[in-house]
C-alpha cells in the first residue's frame, strides 16, 4: 500500500503540481508556466515587477542554476515560498543564491529553503528568524553586515510547531510563526484564541477539523505560505475546514498572502464561506464549500488622489480665472508648472511649514507639486505686464470627485469623542496619504514608522522593528512623522481623551502638526521624556487618523 501511494505522489511536486522542467532563457517573463524545475546559470532578479515574480515562480521547488537577486525594491522573497534547494554547479562560483544590495528587503519569506551556499550582503534591513539562522548554516556576508534578528511582540519573534489532533492544536503560548502547518484538529480547543491571538505566519497550511468550535479569529495572521519541506500533502488548499458541525466563521482580517494555489480554501457543507472571508482569500485562488466557489465582490475603483488646485490671475482688476484639479493624467502646461507652489509642502531638504512664502524659483515634477522660495516679480513670459498667475495648492485630500462636481463629507458620526474617535477616513487611504508625504521628508530606515498602526501589540511591533533592525534616529525624525500623521490637524483632545497625557504633558506635542519638522527631539538619541511617550503610539496613531478629514475647498467667485 505505501509504494502504491509513493507511486501515485511521484508525479507530483509538494504544491500539487505535476513535475515540470524548465529552462531559463533570460527572463522571467519568457519562463513557462507551472515551472517546477528551473534549469540554468546566471539567473538575475531584481528589475522585474514583483506581480510576475509570483505569478511565474509561485510552483517552483527546485533550482539548477546560480541565482543572484539584487538591487531590487522586494520587501519579501516569498515569490520563492516554495522553493526547497539551489544548486550552483558554475565553474568557480562558490555561492548558490546571492541576496545582495536590496535596500528595501526585510523577510526572506522563503519557509522550505534549504542552500548550501548563501551570501546575504548589503541588505541594511533584512532580519532573519532564530529558525532561519539555524536552517542556513552557512552564510557569506560583507564585513559591514549583521545578522539581526527579527523582534516580535516581546523579544526575537517566537516560532512555534503545531501538532495534528492535539489541545489547542499542540501550541505554546504567544506563538508568532507556525513552522509547518498549523492543526486545529477535535473539541480540546477550549484556549485557542489566545494560543492564535499573535500568530503571523503559517508556513505550511491551515486546517481546521473536527471541532466544536463556532467561530476562529486570527487577527493578526498575514501570510499562509501553503509550503511543505517534504512531499506529504501533495494536493491540499492552503486552508482546509472540514468536520466543523457548528462551525460559521473564520475571521483573518489582516491576510495579504496566500501563496498561489489551484484551491485557496476548501470548506465541506457544514461551513459556508461569508463575503469578506472569500473577498480575502480569493485573490490568490478559488475557494469553496460544499462544492461551491465562492465570488468576491468587485474590489472599489479607488478615486485618483488629486490636488485641488486654483489658479489665479493678478491684474488690476485681480480677476480669478478658473479653478481646476491637478491629475498626473493631465498635468499643467509649461507656463503653470514654473508657478506652482504648495502649502505644507517640501523639496526633501526644506521643513514643511503651515505657511508658505511667495514663490519664486518652483520646481514641478508628474509626481509631486514641490516647494518654492520667494516670490517677488516673477511673471509667466506671456502673460500681460501686469499680470502674474500663481497656483496655489489648497488642499490635498482622496476624494470622491464627480464630472463637474466636488462631494464633501463632514459626517458628525466619526472622529470626535462621541463616536469614540472612530477615523472618518479608511485605513488604506489614510495610510497612502500618510506614506506619501513620508516617502518626501522621513527616510527609508523610518518610513516603517509611516502607518496609522492602532493595535497595541501590532504598534510595538512597528516601534521595535523601525528601531532595531531598521535602526531609525527617532530624535531627528519621529517629529516629521508626527507632522506627516497629523496632516495639519491638531489632535490634542482626542490624545488628553485617551490617556496620553497621563504619561506627561510633553506627549501631546506627538499629537499636533510641528511648526518645524526638522526640530531634534534629543542628541544622538530620542529624549528620556519622549521615549516614555512610545507606550501610547496606537492611541496617538488613532488620533491622528481620527483628525483626518476630506477637506471642504470652497470654489472661489469671480469679482
Amino acid at each position: 500500500m505505501l509504494l502504491l501511494l509513493l507511486g501515485l505522489l511521484a508525479p507530483f511536486g509538494f504544491a500539487g503540481k505535476p513535475t515540470k522542467s524548465c529552462a531559463w532563457n533570460g527572463t522571467v517573463a519568457a519562463l513557462e508556466d507551472n515551472c517546477t524545475l528551473v534549469t540554468g546559470n546566471d539567473i538575475i532578479l531584481g528589475a522585474e515587477n514583483a506581480s510576475i515574480l509570483y505569478s511565474k515562480l509561485a510552483y517552483v521547488e527546485s533550482i539548477s542554476g546560480c541565482v543572484q537577486i539584487t538591487q531590487s525594491n522586494y520587501e519579501r522573497l516569498d515569490f520563492f515560498a516554495r522553493l526547497r534547494s539551489v544548486s550552483c554547479t558554475q565553474t568557480g562560483n562558490t555561492i548558490d543564491l546571492n541576496i545582495v544590495n536590496n535596500t528595501a528587503l526585510k523577510r526572506l519569506g522563503m519557509p522550505v529553503l534549504r542552500v548550501n551556499r548563501l551570501a546575504l550582503m548589503s541588505n541594511p534591513q533584512l532580519c532573519m528568524t532564530p529558525e532561519e539562522q539555524q536552517r542556513y548554516t552557512y552564510v557569506q556576508r560583507g564585513p559591514g553586515d549583521n545578522a539581526t534578528v527579527c523582534l516580535g511582540q516581546n523579544g526575537p519573534i517566537h516560532e512555534c510547531s503545531s501538532q495534528q489532533s492535539q489541545a489547542n492544536a499542540g501550541l505554546g503560548d504567544d506563538c508568532e510563526i507556525i513552522l509547518g502547518s498549523l492543526f486545529i484538529d477535535g473539541t480540546s480547543n477550549q484556549n485557542i484564541t489566545n494560543k492564535l491571538q499573535y500568530i503571523r505566519e503559517v508556513n505550511g497550511r491551515l486546517y481546521i477539523r473536527n471541532t466544536d468550535l463556532s467561530a476562529l479569529s486570527m487577527p493578526l495572521l498575514e501570510k499562509i505560505y501553503a509550503a511543505e519541506a517534504v512531499s506529504t500533502m501533495t494536493n491540499d488548499p492552503a486552508i482546509i475546514v472540514n468536520g466543523n458541525a457548528n462551525f460559521t466563521k473564520l475571521d483573518l482580517p489582516k491576510l495579504n498572502f496566500i501563496s498561489k494555489s489551484e484551491q485557496t480554501l476548501v470548506g465541506d457543507s457544514f461551513f459556508k464561506i461569508d463575503q469578506p472571508l472569500c473577498n480575502a482569500v480569493s485573490k490568490f485562488g478559488p475557494a469553496s464549500s460544499n462544492g461551491t466557489v465562492c465570488t468576491p465582490n468587485a474590489a472599489p475603483v479607488s478615486a485618483p488622489l488629486l490636488t485641488v488646485v486654483t489658479l489665479l490671475t493678478i491684474s488690476d482688476g485681480g480677476r480669478v480665472e478658473q479653478t481646476r484639479l491637478y491629475n498626473p493624467v493631465t498635468p499643467f502646461d509649461s507656463e503653470e508648472k514654473s508657478l506652482i507652489f504648495q502649502f505644507g509642502g517640501g523639496d526633501g531638504g526644506n521643513a514643511p511649514t503651515e505657511t508658505a512664502p511667495r514663490a519664486k524659483n518652483c520646481g514641478f515634477t508628474k509626481a509631486a507639486l514641490t516647494w518654492c522660495d520667494d516670490v517677488v516679480g516673477v511673471r509667466p513670459k506671456n502673460s500681460f505686464a501686469k499680470m502674474l498667475r500663481l497656483a496655489i495648492v489648497l488642499a490635498i485630500s482622496q476624494l470622491g470627485i464627480a464630472q463637474n462636481a466636488i462631494d464633501f463629507d463632514n459626517p458628525t458620526t466619526c472622529g470626535n469623542e462621541g463616536s469614540n474617535w472612530k477615523p472618518c477616513i479608511e485605513r488604506k487611504v489614510a495610510d497612502q496619504v500618510f506614506g506619501s508625504c513620508c516617502q518626501r521628508f522621513v527616510p527609508p530606515e523610518c518610513r516603517g514608522l509611516c502607518i496609522y498602526e492602532t493595535n497595541a501589540i501590532e504598534a510595538r511591533v512597528v516601534l521595535m522593528h523601525t528601531i532595531q533592525p531598521s535602526r531609525c534616529r527617532l530624535y531627528k525624525y519621529l517629529p516629521a512623522v508626527v507632522h506627516c500623521a497629523a496632516q495639519t490637524h491638531d489632535n490634542t483632545e482626542c490624545c488628553r481623551s485617551n490617556g496620553v497625557a497621563d504619561i506627561g504633558e510633553q506627549c501631546l506635542q506627538m499629537c499636533q502638526p510641528q511648526s518645524n519638522p526638522r526640530r531634534l527631539w534629543g542628541v544622538k538619541s530620542l529624549r528620556k521624556d519622549m521615549v516614555v511617550c512610545l507606550a501610547k503610539w496606537d492611541q496617538i496613531m488613532q488620533c491622528h487618523q481620527a483628525g483626518l478629514r476630506a477637506r471642504k475647498v470652497p470654489r472661489p467667485s469671480l469679482v
